[in-house]
């Protein structure tokens, strides 16, 4: 896991843990997986 520059509240990161199973059960674990990587490297971009 990358150093997080920043700190997701107990919610937001259960909010991103239900977007990475819907995105598996939806799109499959590689998408998903490329999907949060992305999404997580973009909030530190803005943090």
């Amino acid at each position: 896991m990358p150093d997080r520059r920043y700190r997701l509240s107990e919610a937001a990161d259960a909010d991103l843990e239900s977007l990475h199973e819907w995105g598996i059960d939806r799109f499959g674990l590689n998408a998903a997986d490329r999907y949060h990587d992305r999404l997580i490297a973009r909030l530190g971009q803005i943090s």
